[in-house]
């Protein structure tokens, strides 16, 4: 499936570009569930699936989203983060302090 903007429906999307793993993973399932509550489409692409299950514990059909994994040329990602209402990043709590933090 191509990930260019005009391959997904128009309406509300936020498209993010980058990985989803265990320690940015609750971050992200919040902030899918967020969106879903308000009509917002989440679609995330990158080079590694999304960890199954993705939002354990959670309603499914609250922490729906599209899974485009895949290498996304920077072409395609200027397009995509145009198309997107804005462009997420997430740092989960580790990103932030502990053995893994990187950032400031």
């Amino acid at each position: 499936r191509s990930s260019s903007a005009s391959a997904w429906p128009p309406g509300d999307v936020v498209h993010f570009i980058g990985t989803v793993w265990r320690l940015n993973q609750e971050t992200f399932c919040d902030f899918v569930e967020g969106c879903n509550a308000v009509g917002i489409r989440v679609v995330r692409h990158g080079t590694n699936p999304v960890p199954e299950p993705t939002c354990p514990g959670r309603d499914p059909n609250r922490t729906a989203f599209d899974d485009d994994y895949r290498d996304v040329p920077d072409d395609e990602r200027r397009a995509l983060e145009y198309a997107s209402l804005f462009v997420p990043t997430f740092q989960g709590s580790e990103h932030l302090d502990g053995d893994n933090s990187y950032i400031s």
